[in-house]
């Protein structure tokens, strides 16, 4: 199976501060990865290196087979890759009307599959963006990024701070969309389970490196790795 995101011996920061050191792995077309890990661990970072929006002192990214290292931010959206960040980055006064339809790309989802995804923001599209809870603003960004045309979708901690009601709103969203939308899917996320019941595979971050691989399925049954690297089942 092609991989639809390679990345090879990463190393990159702020500056000269190296937080990724030597970081490789593959995502095959249409597959969903996990990446875990403790706070403060490298996993934002790796996230915001793909868009080219940090440091890189050393590795290689390919996209679909091509080579996007050191293309800037814009080309490398324009490629296929979209970021769904933790801060959100809707447009606060636009409307979520308007914030969809400059987003819209040829082969991306049309404004009426956003709206029919999440209803919610159907019902509010004539709201500024600064009038949207955190959630909505939360499926919000996540509609603008599908209109983008992604081929790799990277979402940095959606759930965070979310209410459970929303939380599962989202869950069954990125289900459907793993599912039907074609693309692959990189999640960064906190909440263990829920990125393990939704990635077929799951890496995680120590330290700015790798130090576990597996499929989530394997993850889930080895109880030693979830305590020594994501202090999951800890006693306390």
């Amino acid at each position: 199976m092609s991989a639809a995101l390679a990345v090879r011996d990463l190393v990159a920061g702020y500056g000269p501060t190296i937080i990724l050191d030597g970081v490789s792995f593959d995502v095959p077309e249409n597959g969903a990865l996990a990446i875990l890990g403790r706070n403060g661990v490298g996993k934002t970072t790796l996230l915001t290196t793909l868009m080219g929006l940090t440091t890189r002192h050393r590795g290689a990214i390919e996209l679909q087979g091509k080579s996007i290292e050191t293309q800037p931010t814009h080309l490398r959206s324009r490629a296929g890759l979209a970021l769904v960040a933790q801060e959100r980055r809707i447009f606060p006064s636009l409307s979520v009307h308007e914030n969809l339809l400059i987003s819209v790309q040829p082969g991306g989802w049309s404004v009426d599959q956003v709206y029919s995804l999440f209803p919610g923001l159907a019902a509010r599209r004539g709201n500024a963006g600064n009038q949207l809870s955190g959630g909505e603003q939360q499926m919000l960004a996540v509609g603008r990024a599908l209109a983008g045309a992604p081929k790799v979708l990277l979402l940095d901690e959606p759930m965070e701070g979310l209410a459970p009601v929303i939380v599962d709103t989202l869950f069954d969203a990125f289900s459907k969309i793993r599912d039907e939308g074609g693309m692959t899917i990189i999640l960064v996320e906190q909440k263990v389970d829920l990125a393990m019941d939704f990635a077929r595979d799951a890496i995680i971050l120590d330290r700015g490196q790798i130090v576990y691989r597996d499929t989530c399925a394997a993850l889930k049954a080895d109880e030693e790795a979830q305590h020594n690297f994501l202090g999951v089942g800890a006693e306390g």
